[in-house]
């Protein structure tokens, strides 16, 4: 008989067992799982009478759509292994598959992830539960202890509650159709306020129907607030997810949707009480702060506060009126220095100017050569005083040849001469002052421009524009005409 090393031994078993198992299928429940650091998870697969350890490596673990937990019916595949340090054996772990509840777990993750990327799962999205609502809505099934502990709930903590009921079927084929149907019935006649959609507790297969895509669209298409109340507090199905506010439990469902009147009716008494205190006091310090003001001095009389104001005002007019006045009479000094530019300006006036002008300056003239005349012929006379008293003297003397009526002639003869010459001067003084009368100048073909609004003398082409209306006086009368082109000396037109 051979004796054999203990590795001898494992190893020959290791040759003989792991051969004929090198690729195989097991199915069982996952037991004993522990995750380790390295990434590698070790568990059980156990049955009704047996279980068998297996390893599934890290670089195998990452291929997983979603990992193991205890529990779990999972298929592996893989081959068979001798573990020669501790002498067991194990199953190395290709692939994993979950199998009855995991293929369920399964569909419902990636039914969750689709949802979750339509938005469907958006806290932002929830609507706020009413705080005081008429009519609530349950759909449920009317045989089961739900809508019993739903009732009894709402007695004890709101009697005079109104609540409808829409029976349904909570599992097996169809009742999600029904859960849907429900709801929809409830948003489309407005039947209520808010609805709590629930059932009892159970497993995962008999709370499948509140999992189905028909039920969370109908949940997220509603627009009366829902209550999700499915299972017990460790259940979560996609109607939880989907719903407004999810309850543990359909009483807590309850609780959620009325406030216990016996509160409501103590916060409203209390509020009363205080808001009565509260315009107690107000009315008491308003009348108090009324009585105050009506003895202040300032109220005595209505003068006492408007006096100030009444002065102000009759100052205000006074100082109105003056600065009134002083503009007033401003504005007339200068419309009468405007008037007496205008009429200086008007050739009529100009004209008579002018003929005053030629007036003066004829009589200052006439007097100036009268007076030089008269002291001419007094000059003429003591000449001829002179020569007389100069003959007398020469005859009674007898010294000379001179006789009077000789020198008498040549005095006459210089006057005349010395006459005719003054006279020369004043009909050229005539003749000039003829030559610069304005009448006389339009007589040679000359005319005066006078603007027509204003008649003012157009002196130059600067005042006249396109289209302009003046009028032309001539010596023998005027003419009113239009500018059609101005033309000036610099070349611009």
């Amino acid at each position: 008989m051979t004796i054999f090393t203990v590795t001898e031994l494992t190893q020959a078993i290791k040759k003989t067992l792991e051969p004929p198992f090198s690729h195989l299928q097991v199915k069982g429940e996952v037991t004993n799982l522990r995750y380790q650091a390295s990434g590698h998870l070790y568990f059980s697969l156990k049955d009704q009478e047996a279980q068998i350890s297996a390893v599934l490596f890290k670089g195998n673990a990452r291929q997983l759509a979603q990992m193991p937990k205890a529990g779990d019916q999972v298929i592996v595949q893989g081959e068979l292994n001798l573990y020669a340090p501790r002498g067991s054996y194990q199953i190395i772990v290709r692939e994993l598959k979950h199998a009855g509840v995991g293929e369920l777990l399964l569909k419902l993750h990636a039914l969750k992830e689709e949802l979750k990327i339509k938005g469907w799962l958006n806290p932002e999205l929830k609507k706020t539960l009413p705080k005081y609502p008429k009519t609530i809505g349950v759909v449920t099934s009317p045989s089961g202890s739900v809508i019993q502990d739903i009732i009894h709930v709402l007695k004890r903590r709101f009697p005079q509650f109104h609540l409808i009921l829409n029976p349904v079927r909570v599992q097996g084929q169809g009742a999600a159709e029904e859960i849907a149907a429900a709801i929809e019935a409830f948003n489309t006649h407005a039947l209520a306020d808010i609805l709590i959609v629930g059932r009892g507790g159970g497993s995962l297969e008999d709370l499948w129907p509140f999992n189905e895509r028909v039920v969370a669209e109908a949940i997220f298409l509603s627009n009366i607030p829902i209550v999700s109340a499915v299972g017990h507090e460790t259940d979560v199905t996609l109607a939880d997810c989907v719903a407004d506010v999810r309850a543990p439990t359909p009483s807590a469902a309850a609780e959620i949707s009325v406030r216990e009147l016996s509160t409501q009716r103590d916060f409203l008494l209390q509020a009363e009480r205080r808001i009565e205190q509260c315009l107690r006091q107000t009315f008491k310090h308003s009348q108090a702060l009324l009585e105050g003001i009506t003895r202040h001095p300032l109220f005595a009389s209505p003068y006492t506060l408007l006096a100030e104001h009444f002065q102000k005002m009759d100052d205000l007019s006074e100082d109105l009126d003056r600065c009134m006045k002083e503009r007033v009479g401003t504005q007339e000094l200068h419309l009468a220095g405007l008037k007496k530019q205008l009429q200086g300006l008007q050739p009529a006036t100009q004209l008579e100017q002018i003929k005053t002008e030629l007036r003066s300056y004829g009589r200052s003239l006439k007097e100036s050569m009268d007076y030089s005349l008269k002291g001419f012929k007094g000059k003429i006379q003591m000449l001829t005083a002179t020569l007389d008293t100069a003959q007398k003297n020469l005859v009674e003397k007898k010294k000379g040849r001179f006789y009077s009526r000789d020198l008498k002639g040549l005095i006459l003869q210089m006057t005349r001469k010395l006459h005719e010459k003054k006279k020369r001067e004043l009909h050229h003084l005539m003749e000039h002052l003829k030559a610069v009368n304005p009448e006389n100048i339009l007589q040679k073909g000359y005319c005066i421009p006078f603007a027509e609004k204003d008649h003012s003398v157009m002196l130059g082409t600067r005042a006249l524009k396109e289209g302009m209306r003046i009028s032309l006086r001539f010596h023998d009368g005027s003419a009113l005409t239009r500018i059609e082109e101005v033309s000036r000396d610099d070349g611009n037109t």
